[in-house]
Protein backbone atom coordinates (compact mmCIF):
# COMPACT_ATOMS: atom_id res chain seq x y z
CA UNK A 1 0.00 0.00 0.00
CA UNK A 2 1.20 3.13 -0.68
CA UNK A 3 2.36 4.90 2.50
CA UNK A 4 0.27 8.76 1.70
CA UNK A 5 -3.24 7.16 1.39
CA UNK A 6 -4.67 6.96 -1.98
CA UNK A 7 -2.69 9.17 -4.38
CA UNK A 8 1.08 8.11 -4.65
CA UNK A 9 1.39 11.57 -6.09
CA UNK A 10 0.57 13.50 -2.91
CA UNK A 11 3.25 13.40 -0.45
CA UNK A 12 2.29 14.27 3.32
CA UNK A 13 4.47 17.39 5.17
CA UNK A 14 8.19 17.10 5.14
CA UNK A 15 10.06 19.13 7.51
CA UNK A 16 11.38 22.40 6.93
CA UNK A 17 14.91 23.32 7.04
CA UNK A 18 17.12 21.07 9.46
CA UNK A 19 15.10 18.79 11.39
CA UNK A 20 16.41 16.25 14.16
CA UNK A 21 15.57 12.50 13.40
CA UNK A 22 13.93 10.74 16.54
CA UNK A 23 16.47 8.30 17.28
CA UNK A 24 17.79 5.16 15.44
CA UNK A 25 17.93 1.30 17.31
CA UNK A 26 21.55 0.88 16.34
CA UNK A 27 23.83 2.10 13.16
CA UNK A 28 23.64 2.01 9.80
CA UNK A 29 26.68 0.52 7.92
CA UNK A 30 27.36 -3.32 7.37
CA UNK A 31 23.57 -4.46 7.36
CA UNK A 32 23.11 -2.29 4.19
CA UNK A 33 25.86 -4.63 1.65
CA UNK A 34 23.69 -7.40 1.40
CA UNK A 35 21.63 -5.86 -1.06
CA UNK A 36 24.11 -4.57 -4.03
CA UNK A 37 23.36 -5.04 -7.70
CA UNK A 38 21.83 -8.80 -8.06
CA UNK A 39 21.84 -8.98 -11.95
CA UNK A 40 19.61 -7.77 -15.05
CA UNK A 41 16.43 -8.67 -13.83
CA UNK A 42 13.99 -5.92 -14.31
CA UNK A 43 10.78 -7.43 -12.37
CA UNK A 44 9.62 -6.08 -9.34
CA UNK A 45 12.17 -6.85 -6.23
CA UNK A 46 10.35 -8.89 -3.29
CA UNK A 47 9.58 -7.02 -0.44
CA UNK A 48 10.48 -7.49 3.25
CA UNK A 49 12.56 -6.57 6.32
CA UNK A 50 15.88 -6.63 4.38
CA UNK A 51 14.82 -5.02 1.12
CA UNK A 52 15.21 -5.74 -2.72
CA UNK A 53 16.32 -9.03 -4.03
CA UNK A 54 15.80 -8.82 -7.70
CA UNK A 55 14.97 -5.66 -10.00
CA UNK A 56 18.35 -3.73 -9.74
CA UNK A 57 20.00 -2.42 -12.49
CA UNK A 58 21.94 -4.32 -14.67
CA UNK A 59 24.67 -1.15 -15.08
CA UNK A 60 28.15 -2.93 -14.70
CA UNK A 61 30.48 -1.61 -11.52
CA UNK A 62 30.48 1.85 -9.49
CA UNK A 63 30.98 5.22 -10.97
CA UNK A 64 34.08 5.49 -8.96
CA UNK A 65 34.46 9.53 -8.69
CA UNK A 66 31.86 10.33 -11.25
CA UNK A 67 29.85 13.84 -10.38
CA UNK A 68 25.99 12.85 -10.99
CA UNK A 69 23.11 14.65 -11.84
CA UNK A 70 20.34 13.08 -10.08
CA UNK A 71 16.77 13.84 -11.23
CA UNK A 72 13.49 13.06 -10.13
CA UNK A 73 9.72 13.17 -11.27
CA UNK A 74 10.32 14.58 -14.45
CA UNK A 75 6.44 13.82 -14.96
CA UNK A 76 6.44 14.57 -18.88
CA UNK A 77 6.95 18.13 -18.36
CA UNK A 78 9.64 19.19 -21.24
CA UNK A 79 10.14 22.57 -20.20
CA UNK A 80 11.61 21.54 -16.68
CA UNK A 81 13.06 18.47 -17.99
CA UNK A 82 15.26 21.30 -20.97
CA UNK A 83 15.69 24.21 -18.57
CA UNK A 84 17.20 21.57 -15.96
CA UNK A 85 19.38 19.74 -19.02
CA UNK A 86 20.87 23.11 -20.26
CA UNK A 87 22.17 23.57 -16.18
CA UNK A 88 23.58 20.37 -16.04
CA UNK A 89 25.74 21.25 -19.39
CA UNK A 90 26.81 24.33 -17.22
CA UNK A 91 28.48 21.78 -14.72
CA UNK A 92 31.15 19.34 -14.44
CA UNK A 93 28.66 16.04 -14.84
CA UNK A 94 29.81 12.95 -16.21
CA UNK A 95 26.73 10.86 -16.14
CA UNK A 96 22.46 11.79 -15.34
CA UNK A 97 20.62 9.31 -13.53
CA UNK A 98 16.76 9.45 -13.37
CA UNK A 99 15.34 7.94 -10.19
CA UNK A 100 11.76 7.47 -11.87
CA UNK A 101 8.44 9.11 -13.25
CA UNK A 102 9.52 10.24 -16.01
CA UNK A 103 5.83 10.03 -17.30
CA UNK A 104 2.62 11.32 -15.69
CA UNK A 105 0.81 14.40 -14.94
CA UNK A 106 2.80 16.64 -18.38
CA UNK A 107 1.63 16.64 -21.38
CA UNK A 108 4.63 15.74 -23.28
CA UNK A 109 5.70 11.49 -22.36
CA UNK A 110 6.69 11.12 -25.47
CA UNK A 111 9.60 13.94 -25.88
CA UNK A 112 10.78 12.76 -22.08
CA UNK A 113 11.07 9.37 -22.39
CA UNK A 114 13.23 10.12 -25.83
CA UNK A 115 15.37 12.52 -24.06
CA UNK A 116 15.85 9.93 -20.66
CA UNK A 117 16.59 7.49 -23.48
CA UNK A 118 19.24 9.12 -25.35
CA UNK A 119 21.14 11.55 -22.93
CA UNK A 120 20.31 9.65 -19.35
CA UNK A 121 23.31 6.79 -17.93
CA UNK A 122 20.85 5.28 -15.92
CA UNK A 123 16.85 5.82 -15.69
CA UNK A 124 14.95 3.92 -12.81
CA UNK A 125 11.01 3.10 -12.99
CA UNK A 126 8.48 5.07 -10.32
CA UNK A 127 4.80 4.57 -9.34
CA UNK A 128 3.56 6.75 -12.16
CA UNK A 129 5.58 4.63 -15.03
CA UNK A 130 4.69 1.70 -13.25
CA UNK A 131 0.81 2.52 -13.50
CA UNK A 132 1.26 3.15 -17.20
CA UNK A 133 2.30 0.04 -17.84
CA UNK A 134 -0.39 -1.33 -15.97
CA UNK A 135 1.36 -2.68 -13.01
CA UNK A 136 0.13 0.03 -10.30
CA UNK A 137 -3.70 0.13 -9.74
CA UNK A 138 -5.30 3.45 -10.61
CA UNK A 139 -7.58 2.74 -7.50
CA UNK A 140 -3.96 4.14 -5.84
CA UNK A 141 -3.69 7.57 -7.45
CA UNK A 142 -6.41 10.64 -7.03
CA UNK A 143 -8.51 11.76 -10.12
CA UNK A 144 -6.00 13.93 -11.16
CA UNK A 145 -3.30 11.52 -11.76
CA UNK A 146 -5.07 8.58 -12.67
CA UNK A 147 -7.04 11.33 -16.09
CA UNK A 148 -3.06 12.38 -16.82
CA UNK A 149 -2.31 8.05 -16.64
CA UNK A 150 -5.14 7.48 -18.86
CA UNK A 151 -3.76 10.18 -21.18
CA UNK A 152 -0.39 8.62 -21.17
CA UNK A 153 -1.45 5.60 -22.15
CA UNK A 154 -2.95 6.82 -24.82
CA UNK A 155 -0.41 8.84 -26.52
CA UNK A 156 2.59 7.16 -25.56
CA UNK A 157 4.11 5.61 -28.43
CA UNK A 158 5.15 1.65 -28.56
CA UNK A 159 8.67 2.37 -28.05
CA UNK A 160 8.68 4.21 -24.96
CA UNK A 161 6.62 2.08 -23.43
CA UNK A 162 8.78 -0.62 -24.34
CA UNK A 163 11.90 1.53 -23.02
CA UNK A 164 9.85 2.03 -19.78
CA UNK A 165 9.35 -1.89 -19.77
CA UNK A 166 12.66 -2.86 -19.76
CA UNK A 167 13.59 0.03 -16.49
CA UNK A 168 14.50 -1.25 -13.40
CA UNK A 169 13.25 -0.47 -9.63
CA UNK A 170 16.36 -0.81 -7.59
CA UNK A 171 20.03 0.53 -8.63
CA UNK A 172 22.79 -0.92 -6.07
CA UNK A 173 26.53 -1.22 -6.11
CA UNK A 174 29.42 -0.75 -3.71
CA UNK A 175 28.86 2.86 -3.13
CA UNK A 176 24.94 3.68 -4.27
CA UNK A 177 21.77 2.62 -3.13
CA UNK A 178 19.17 4.40 -5.62
CA UNK A 179 15.39 3.78 -6.14
CA UNK A 180 12.72 5.93 -6.86
CA UNK A 181 10.38 5.38 -3.30
CA UNK A 182 12.03 3.80 -0.37
CA UNK A 183 15.11 1.45 -0.07
CA UNK A 184 13.21 -1.25 2.26
CA UNK A 185 10.28 -1.60 0.30
CA UNK A 186 11.14 0.25 -3.38
CA UNK A 187 7.42 -1.17 -5.13
CA UNK A 188 5.53 0.07 -2.04
CA UNK A 189 5.69 3.64 -2.94
CA UNK A 190 6.14 4.74 0.60
CA UNK A 191 7.67 8.45 1.22
CA UNK A 192 10.36 8.35 2.79
CA UNK A 193 10.72 10.26 6.00
CA UNK A 194 11.74 10.62 9.61
CA UNK A 195 9.53 8.11 10.65
CA UNK A 196 10.57 5.41 8.57
CA UNK A 197 14.31 6.50 8.23
CA UNK A 198 14.94 3.79 10.72
CA UNK A 199 13.91 0.82 8.61
CA UNK A 200 15.57 2.31 4.87
CA UNK A 201 18.96 3.33 6.60
CA UNK A 202 20.30 -0.57 7.27
CA UNK A 203 19.59 -1.20 3.68
CA UNK A 204 21.57 1.61 2.45
CA UNK A 205 24.55 0.78 4.87
CA UNK A 206 27.55 2.94 4.30
CA UNK A 207 26.76 3.23 0.76
CA UNK A 208 24.98 6.70 -0.43
CA UNK A 209 21.04 6.53 -1.14
CA UNK A 210 18.91 8.70 -3.30
CA UNK A 211 15.47 8.73 -3.65
CA UNK A 212 12.72 10.96 -5.61
CA UNK A 213 8.82 10.31 -5.35
CA UNK A 214 7.87 13.08 -2.82
CA UNK A 215 8.81 15.85 -5.27
CA UNK A 216 10.81 17.87 -2.36
CA UNK A 217 14.67 18.11 -2.29
CA UNK A 218 17.03 17.41 0.70
CA UNK A 219 19.37 14.72 3.25
CA UNK A 220 19.13 12.61 5.67
CA UNK A 221 22.43 13.03 6.92
CA UNK A 222 24.35 11.79 10.27
CA UNK A 223 25.48 14.82 12.60
CA UNK A 224 28.56 14.11 14.54
CA UNK A 225 27.52 16.94 17.08
CA UNK A 226 23.70 15.74 17.62
CA UNK A 227 24.92 11.84 17.56
CA UNK A 228 21.41 11.22 15.39
CA UNK A 229 20.57 12.04 11.41
CA UNK A 230 19.46 15.11 10.42
CA UNK A 231 17.21 16.48 7.21
CA UNK A 232 18.35 19.65 5.66
CA UNK A 233 15.78 21.16 3.28
CA UNK A 234 17.19 21.86 0.26
CA UNK A 235 16.05 25.51 -0.21
CA UNK A 236 17.80 26.45 3.21
CA UNK A 237 21.12 24.74 1.55
CA UNK A 238 20.21 26.11 -2.38
CA UNK A 239 23.69 25.14 -4.19
CA UNK A 240 26.10 24.68 -0.80
CA UNK A 241 28.21 21.92 -0.69
CA UNK A 242 26.61 19.53 1.46
CA UNK A 243 29.28 16.63 3.29
CA UNK A 244 27.31 13.42 3.53
CA UNK A 245 29.55 11.68 6.10
CA UNK A 246 30.94 8.41 5.94
CA UNK A 247 28.05 6.67 7.43
CA UNK A 248 24.83 5.85 5.50
CA UNK A 249 22.78 8.95 4.57
CA UNK A 250 19.46 9.37 1.94
CA UNK A 251 19.53 12.32 -0.36
CA UNK A 252 15.82 13.39 -1.60
CA UNK A 253 16.93 14.50 -5.05
CA UNK A 254 13.84 17.04 -5.80
CA UNK A 255 11.07 17.01 -8.67
CA UNK A 256 11.82 18.10 -12.10
CA UNK A 257 8.44 18.78 -13.30
CA UNK A 258 5.97 19.28 -10.13
CA UNK A 259 8.22 20.69 -7.44
CA UNK A 260 6.23 20.67 -4.13
CA UNK A 261 8.46 22.32 -0.98
CA UNK A 262 6.93 26.10 -2.47
CA UNK A 263 9.50 26.81 -4.82
CA UNK A 264 8.08 26.40 -8.69
CA UNK A 265 11.71 25.84 -10.35
CA UNK A 266 12.89 22.86 -11.39
CA UNK A 267 15.04 20.53 -8.61
CA UNK A 268 17.76 18.46 -9.41
CA UNK A 269 20.37 17.37 -7.03
CA UNK A 270 24.52 16.93 -8.25
CA UNK A 271 26.56 14.56 -6.26
CA UNK A 272 30.41 13.78 -6.01
CA UNK A 273 30.39 10.12 -5.41
CA UNK A 274 34.25 10.23 -3.86
CA UNK A 275 34.07 13.69 -2.37
CA UNK A 276 30.70 11.91 -0.66
CA UNK A 277 29.23 15.60 -1.41
CA UNK A 278 25.66 17.12 -2.96
CA UNK A 279 24.53 20.34 -4.02
CA UNK A 280 20.96 21.29 -4.57
CA UNK A 281 20.38 22.83 -7.75
CA UNK A 282 16.89 25.06 -8.74
CA UNK A 283 16.09 25.91 -12.44
CA UNK A 284 13.68 28.58 -13.64
CA UNK A 285 11.49 27.28 -16.40
CA UNK A 286 8.85 28.23 -18.93
CA UNK A 287 6.34 27.10 -16.57
CA UNK A 288 3.37 29.43 -18.89
CA UNK A 289 4.79 26.96 -21.63
CA UNK A 290 4.07 23.79 -19.71
CA UNK A 291 0.65 24.95 -18.45
CA UNK A 292 -0.48 25.79 -21.94
CA UNK A 293 0.61 22.17 -23.07
CA UNK A 294 -1.44 20.84 -20.20
CA UNK A 295 -4.63 22.51 -21.11
CA UNK A 296 -4.29 21.98 -24.75
CA UNK A 297 -3.82 18.31 -24.23
CA UNK A 298 -6.84 18.16 -22.11
CA UNK A 299 -5.25 17.30 -19.01
CA UNK A 300 -7.25 18.78 -15.38
CA UNK A 301 -6.75 22.82 -15.39
CA UNK A 302 -5.18 21.71 -11.88
CA UNK A 303 -2.32 19.87 -12.62
CA UNK A 304 -1.16 23.31 -14.95
CA UNK A 305 -2.15 25.63 -12.05
CA UNK A 306 -0.52 23.92 -9.23
CA UNK A 307 2.85 24.49 -11.42
CA UNK A 308 3.13 28.28 -10.30
CA UNK A 309 3.10 27.29 -6.66
CA UNK A 310 4.94 24.31 -6.38
CA UNK A 311 2.83 22.48 -4.56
Amino acid sequence: MPGSGADPGEPGPHPPGKRTVPPLPGQAGKPGEGHRKSGGGHGGPPQGPRGPQAGASGLPGDPGALTLALLADIHGNLQALEAVLEDIERQKVEAIYCLGDIVGYGADPNACCAIAEERFGLSLLGNHDDAVLGRTPLAFFNPYAAEAILYTQRVLEARHRSFLEGLPYVHATESLFLTHATPFEPRAWHYLDAHNLHRNLPIVGTRIGAVGHSHLQGAYVFSEAKGNWIYLAGLSHEDEPIPLGKRGCIVVVGGVGQPRDGDPRAAYTLLDVEAREVRFRRCPYDIGEAQRRIMAAGLPPFLAARLSVGR
